[in-house]
C-alpha cells in the first residue's frame, strides 16, 4: 500500500484528473462568489489607471491580476484560480519532502479532493492564489532563501490582508524549534513587511490617506452563536465521515506534541490552524475561509499519519465522495447569520454540482453587479442554500 499511495505515477495521473475534471467549469461565468462581481470591476479600474477596492480592506494583488487577465476573457480570471491550485499541490508536495514526510503527494490530493476547493479553483476569488504563494514562501524560506520567501508572503497578504496571521505563524515555526533560524525568519518578515505595504498603498490612498480602507461591516454576535457557526461551517467543509476519520486520528495527532522542536511542518501547520479557525469564529461567512485551515491540516495530517497511510487515503476518499452525495445533519434557522440549528438529515447533491448549477443558471449576475442576481446565485449555491 505504502509503495503504490508514494508512486509519483499516481501523483501525475491525479493532478491530470484534476485539471481535466475541473477546467471546463472555468468557463461557466466568474462563479457564485458574492464578491466576484466587485473584484472584476475593482481589476478593471486598475487596468485604466484607477482604484476602488472590491471590499473592505481590499485585495490589490488579486484585483490587478484579474483586471489584467479579464482583458484575456471572461475564463481567464478563473484560470488563476485553477493554475494557482496546481502551484500549491506541487508547493505542499515539495515541502513535505523537504522536510523528509513520505508519501507527500497524499497531502496534496487531500486539499484538492475536497469540493470546496475544487469550487474556489474554477472561480474569480482570491483564497486558493493567497495560500498558494504562501506555501511557496514556506518551501522558499527553508531552503535558505528569505528575501524571496518574504517577498511571497508580502504577495500573499496582498492577496488577502488575513494572511498576515498565516505569514507570522509561518515565520514563527521558523525562528523556534531545536534548531531556530531567528536572523532569517527576521529578513523575512522585514521583506514580507514592505511588500505587504507597498501592495496596501492603493487602497490607503484611495481612502483619503487614512486606515478607514481597512474597516469591516461584518456584524457580530454572541460569542456562542460565533463558535457554533464556525463547527457548522466546519462540518459543512469535511462532511460527516471525514469528521469521523479525523477523530480517529486524533491519538496520532496528539503523539505530535513529542516532536514538536524537532518538526517544522508540525510547528507550521498547528500554528496556522489555530489562527485560521481563531480568524473564522470572529467571521464565520464563506467555507472558502477555510481553505487555509484545511491546507495546514492536511499538512499536520500527513506529518501524524507517516505510518498509517491508508487512514489518510480514507481520508481523501472521503472528501472525494462529498463532492459527490453531501449527507447534512445540522440545519441553520437563517445561514450565514444563524442563531440556532436543528438536527434534519438531508442528503442531497455534492457541492460542486450544486455549485455548477447556480451559476450556469445566470451566469451573468457577477458583471451586471445586480445586487438581487448576486444574491439569488449566492443563495443558490452558498452552504444550506436552496441550491438542490
Amino acid at each position: 500500500m505504502a509503495d503504490t499511495v508514494s508512486d509519483p505515477r499516481w501523483a501525475r495521473a491525479g493532478l491530470a484528473a484534476f485539471v481535466v475534471a475541473l477546467v471546463p467549469l472555468c468557463f461557466f461565468g466568474p462563479g457564485t462568489d458574492l464578491d466576484a462581481g466587485a473584484v472584476l470591476l475593482s481589476g478593471s479600474r486598475i487596468v485604466h489607471g484607477g482604484y476602488v477596492a472590491s471590499r473592505a480592506p481590499g485585495a490589490p494583488v488579486h484585483e490587478a491580476l484579474v483586471g489584467v487577465l479579464d482583458l484575456l476573457g471572461d475564463w481567464a480570471p478563473n484560470l488563476l484560480s485553477m493554475v494557482a491550485a496546481v502551484a500549491l499541490f506541487f508547493a505542499v508536495a515539495r515541502l513535505l519532502a523537504r522536510e523528509g514526510v513520505p508519501r507527500p503527494w497524499l497531502a496534496a490530493a487531500l486539499v484538492g479532493a475536497s469540493p470546496w476547493f475544487q469550487i474556489a479553483s474554477t472561480s474569480t476569488v482570491d483564497f486558493v492564489a493567497a495560500i498558494a504563494l504562501l506555501v511557496a514562501g514556506a518551501l522558499v524560506l527553508r531552503r535558505g532563501h528569505a528575501v524571496w520567501a518574504g517577498v511571497l508572503c508580502g504577495l500573499s497578504v496582498g492577496m488577502r490582508m488575513s494572511g498576515v496571521l498565516l505569514v507570522l505563524a509561518l515565520l514563527a515555526a521558523d525562528a523556534s524549534g531545536r534548531d531556530p533560524r531567528r536572523s532569517r525568519a527576521l529578513r523575512a518578515l522585514v521583506t514580507a513587511g514592505v511588500v505587504a505595504v507597498l501592495c496596501f498603498l492603493p487602497p490607503f490612498f484611495a481612502a483619503d490617506e487614512s486606515l478607514d480602507f481597512a474597516r469591516n461591516d461584518f456584524t457580530t454576535s454572541s460569542p456562542g452563536a460565533h463558535v457554533g457557526r464556525a463547527f457548522v461551517k466546519n462540518l459543512a467543509y469535511l462532511g460527516p465521515i471525514t469528521m469521523v476519520l479525523i477523530a480517529v486520528a486524533v491519538p496520532a495527532l496528539w503523539q505530535l506534541r513529542t516532536v514538536w522542536r524537532d518538526r517544522f511542518v508540525v510547528r507550521f501547520a498547528v500554528i496556522g490552524f489555530v489562527v485560521s479557525e481563531a480568524l473564522f469564529i470572529r467571521f464565520p461567512w464563506k467555507l472558502g475561509h477555510l481553505i487555509p485551515a484545511m491546507v495546514c491540516l492536511a499538512l499536520v495530517l500527513a506529518e501524524a499519519l507517516r505510518d498509517r497511510p491508508r487512514l489518510l487515503v480514507a481520508i481523501v476518499v472521503a472528501q472525494l465522495s462529498l463532492g459527490l452525495v453531501n449527507v447534512e445533519f445540522v440545519r441553520p434557522n437563517v445561514p450565514n447569520a444563524a442563531t440556532s440549528a436543528e438536527l434534519e438529515v438531508e442528503v442531497r447533491r455534492g457541492p460542486v454540482f450544486i455549485d455548477t448549477a447556480c451559476r450556469r443558471a445566470d451566469t451573468g449576475a457577477a458583471r451586471s453587479l445586480d445586487v438581487e442576481r448576486i444574491d439569488a446565485v449566492w443563495n443558490c449555491a452558498k452552504p444550506f442554500g436552496t441550491g438542490r
